[in-house]
């Protein structure tokens, strides 16, 4: 047998209003060539709901996406805001969208959501990242481990002569290396 694409608004009404007249669901799936799997599902649905359930949309998945779960409204506020205000961050605009009185009521995003919706639908206004700042050096502990460097210019001397001086020393043995 062929698969048969989704039944139709109209193909459910013709099972449902069929098996009320007493034809078995068998002889009602073979003239419409679908499964019998197909309309017993449709009349048991219809049996069970009654014959307005045919005409409203079914459940199934729920919308996926950024900010599937938010209104549409609150998601094109969301972007006008990053669009008028570039350097805004999403905590800025979180922070915008909440003293919106329009948006009074309905759900709004978290900042992490916001800045998914940012980077996937406007990454040209999303600052690029800076990298963490390196973690600052332990001070040495044993000798060797670093030399400072000291430099004096233009020192004067007698005779009017200048002189400058570079001192190398191991700051933890506090001995002069180099002068």
């Amino acid at each position: 047998m062929i698969a048969h694409p989704p039944l139709t608004t109209a193909e459910k009404e013709r099972i449902y209003a069929e098996k009320l007249r007493g034809r078995s669901l068998p002889a009602i799936a073979a003239a419409l060539g679908c499964s019998l799997a197909a309309a017993r599902k449709c009349w048991r649905f219809a049996r069970d709901h009654g014959r307005q359930a045919l005409h409203e949309p079914r459940g199934g998945r729920g919308a996926t996406g950024v900010l599937s779960g938010c209104a549409a409204k609150v998601k094109e506020q969301a972007l006008a805001l990053k669009r008028d205000h570039p350097s805004w961050g999403p905590d800025r605009v979180l922070c915008e969208l909440l003293s919106d009185p329009s948006l009074a009521g309905l759900r709004l995003p978290s900042r992490s959501r916001l800045a998914v919706l940012f980077h996937t639908v406007c990454p040209e206004l999303v600052a690029p990242r800076r990298p963490a700042p390196a973690p600052p050096a332990a001070p040495p502990t044993a000798v060797h481990e670093c030399w400072q460097l000291d430099c004096q210019e233009a020192i004067p001397l007698a005779g009017g002569h200048r002189a400058s001086i570079s001192t190398i020393r191991d700051p933890v043995g506090a001995a002069i290396l180099a002068s």
